[in-house]
């Protein structure tokens, strides 16, 4: 009896130690070194192994929250995560504004920031627009600016819709007003939607040609468009706005793409900026009016590698699972540049770029060794006959029973010709390799 009470009295002895341990000690990880460590919170002492007392059990696992800790050294506050080992001078609130800074810094970026005299400027005619249209209401300047306030930044579309159309009986020629009624007819997907849409594009080419360098439509586009999503970087008919302005005045089609899907981001279901974006998306197909180039990013996004070979070097075949016509469910990446196209790539060109990036890491006389970083593969050009191929031209295997690599030959960028690498040609859709693309609409 006396020999149990003495291993009870042990084993209650030995939980409180236990017991105190865990009171004192606390286990956290190390990112450097990977794995945990112990600490004593009340010395301050740091261990890699846990208290011996402790035996086969160990301290839990550290919670995953930031806490607030005093560096011993200075004094300074900094924030330690025990449970992830990171540890920064920021606390949780700081750290969420400085990524919301870094968000609108990039955001910003796309649209740019405009300087003191360029924010007095804008503020200037809006508030003259006002003043100068009640002052002389039938006057064109007082209709037409007053119109784009109204349509930029007050979002009044019914009374900019009819300030447009008194303006358009006044001066239908002038090319300021042409451009903002065109982008509001746009914007405002008026019916029949088909014929106001050529209508608009009829009247931003007509304004091309009389003010072919924007200079007349510049203060609009800065002070009036531009300064919409300056001021209400969220607001979805400002992006909309701005994305009508790059797709059909200014013609950058990558940064409408990117305000397109700013606005899209903030109202998905707006019926204006989805038939204004799915209008833009078939115009920018082979044949289309904004044709050139490649499809879009979101088309990118969706699309998958359909082949792929090394004589293609960077360039891959994509398809579009999900493409509303099949003849445009394929087109080329380059996955260096990231750029699309829907006709195939230049060869010659592709080689060219290719061998302009690269470094010459031996000269075998006729044939020269590179060493493409962007491929990181080494590949072999022969000066005399321009010929370019990824086999080492001096291995011999004429006994091994393989077949010899492609060489690619800068005689022609086609597809398919002999001694081009031969890349597939487009599907048209019917089941044939047509070997060219089909124009929109056909």
């Amino acid at each position: 009896a006396a020999k149990i009470q003495g291993l009870a009295r042990m084993y209650k002895a030995r939980q409180k130690l236990v017991q105190k341990i865990k009171d004192i000690f606390e286990k956290r990880y190390d990112a450097a070194a990977a794995q945990y460590y112990y600490v004593n919170t009340k010395t301050g002492e740091l261990f890699w192994v846990k208290p011996k007392a402790l035996g086969t059990d160990d301290l839990t696992d550290p919670p995953d929250e930031w806490r607030e800790m005093i560096d011993a050294n200075d004094g300074s506050t900094y924030f330690m995560n025990p449970a992830t080992g990171q540890v920064s001078w920021l606390s949780v609130d700081e750290a969420a504004c400085a990524i919301q800074r870094m968000v609108r810094n990039h955001l910003a970026a796309e649209i740019g920031r405009p300087t003191m005299k360029q924010m007095i400027k804008a503020l200037r005619i809006q508030r003259e627009a006002e003043d100068k249209f009640k002052q002389f209401p039938n006057r064109l300047s007082s209709l037409v600016n007053w119109a784009m306030v109204l349509h930029t930044q007050n979002f009044d579309f019914d009374q900019a819709r009819a300030l447009y159309k008194q303006a358009a009986e006044i001066s239908p020629e002038n090319p300021v007003l042409l451009r903002a009624q065109a982008i509001f007819m746009l914007v405002s997907c008026e019916p029949p939607r088909q014929v106001v849409f050529k209508r608009a594009v009829d009247m931003l080419r007509s304004a091309d040609i009389r003010d072919p360098k924007r200079e007349k439509f510049k203060i609009a586009e800065d002070s009036l468009f531009h300064w919409a999503v300056v001021t209400n970087p969220t607001d979805h008919r400002a992006l909309l706005n701005y994305a009508v302005l790059m797709q059909g005045v200014v013609k950058d089609f990558d940064m409408a793409e990117k305000f397109y899907r700013r606005a899209l981001a903030e109202a998905p279901d707006d019926r204006y900026v989805v038939r204004n974006y799915e209008d833009f998306e078939a115009q920018r197909l082979p044949g289309g009016m904004y044709a050139g180039g490649g499809p879009s990013i979101n088309i990118l996004k969706n699309s998958e590698v359909s082949k792929e070979s090394i004589e293609w070097g960077e360039w891959q075949m994509m398809v579009d699972k999900k493409a509303k016509d099949a003849k445009f469910a394929h087109f080329w990446y380059n996955k260096i540049s990231q750029l699309t196209k829907w006709e195939e790539p230049d060869w010659v060109e592709a080689w060219q770029i290719r061998i302009g990036r690269s470094e010459q890491t031996n000269n075998f006389g006729q044939w020269k060794e590179y060493w493409d970083p962007g491929l990181k593969c080494t590949f072999y050009y022969n000066e005399s006959t321009d010929t370019h191929q990824f086999k080492n031209p001096y291995d011999s295997h004429e006994d091994d029973g393989e077949a010899e690599p492609l060489a690619l030959e800068a005689g022609g960028g086609g597809g398919g010709s002999e001694g081009s690498p031969g890349p597939l040609a487009i599907s048209d859709g019917k089941g044939a390799d047509s070997g060219a693309m089909v124009p929109y609409g056909e």
